[in-house]
């Protein structure tokens, strides 16, 4: 598992880097992102899916997938195509909350047209709405931090949230299994510390001065006018609800006694293994720099 890690976890690191730097250097911002984020959408509804299949219940699978697809979508739709925008800011946001709630119209009508059991209704319908609200309700909040302020603003703020997240469990990983002694949460993440979460949070705030202070002004053109305790609490943050979605993953592992999302990826698993953080941390980066926590400088405010 770890030699997997080591080998696939820089290769993607480097993808990751090329994707944001190529969204970045393009006329038309998310134009690269849209892609990598639909794909993405496609296989964790799958693994949704597969989570929330058992004797219980049978999600309804069009509906999850069609839905969480649409869902993302939506997000890039009137930044890509202007003309759809519907009036500023304001508009954008109603396309994801639109589509959101036609979605769940949907399941409901998937689930009306394959009625069998009346038990397992009220299991299929509100698992596949969880399944769309979590991947791709929490998902949007990617896309929306991308168009935050300026397109170098919002570059930096996808940015933030890759890194100080992923550095957050490498470094929850790295001091767990050398300094790990009390179980964090043993009935639905075992291999999880108290020390390790301690050693995460470190890193996350390190991460976040780097991004801000490094990344942001020398890369970016982005200097910010925030203070140090304000950048490095943002790191803090992000680390800690991104450990709440992987945990909620886990429980959902451990509901449908299964130890990864999918097997596809060596090492990690499948997608929502490598995006259960991401996903969590994702609404609250994009509050806290939307409320300007951590503004550029310049701000009006």
């Amino acid at each position: 598992m770890l030699r997997w890690r080591l080998l696939l976890g820089p290769i993607m690191a480097a993808i990751t880097a090329l994707l944001v730097y190529a969204d970045f250097v393009s006329e038309r911002p998310g134009v690269y992102l849209l892609p990598v984020m639909t794909v993405f959408a496609i296989l964790s509804a799958g693994e949704m899916v597969r989570l929330g299949s058992g004797q219980a219940r049978r999600p309804p699978r069009v509906g999850i997938y069609l839905g969480t697809t649409l869902v993302v979508i939506s997000n890039f739709v009137p930044h890509l195509v202007p003309e759809l925008s519907g009036g500023g800011s304001s508009g954008a946001m109603a396309w994801p909350l639109a589509t959101l709630a036609v979605a769940i119209l949907f399941v409901s009508l998937v689930e009306i047209l394959n009625f069998e059991n009346a038990e397992k209704v009220s299991a299929n319908l509100c698992f596949g709405v969880f399944a769309i609200a979590y991947v791709a309700g929490l998902g949007s909040f990617i896309a929306q931090l991308r168009y935050l302020d300026s397109s170098r603003w919002g570059t930096l703020a996808v940015i933030s949230l890759f890194f100080i997240v992923k550095m957050s469990d490498i470094g929850a990983y790295i001091v767990g299994r050398l300094l790990g002694r009390h179980k964090l949460a043993p009935r639905v993440s075992p291999g999880k510390t108290i020390e390790g979460l301690v050693g995460g949070l470190a890193f996350a705030a390190v991460s976040a001065w780097v991004t801000f202070a490094v990344v942001g002004p020398q890369w970016l053109g982005t200097p910010t006018t925030s203070p140090w305790w304000k950048i490095m609490s943002y790191g803090v943050l992000l680390a800690l609800v991104g450990v709440l979605g992987d945990l909620n993953v886990s429980l959902l592992k451990r509901a449908a006694n299964l130890k990864d999302s999918s097997v596809w990826l060596p090492g990690f698993g499948g997608v929502l293994d490598l995006i259960d953080s991401l996903l969590a941390a994702a609404p609250v980066a994009y509050l806290l720099l939307a409320f300007e926590w951590i503004v550029p400088a310049g701000s009006a405010s």
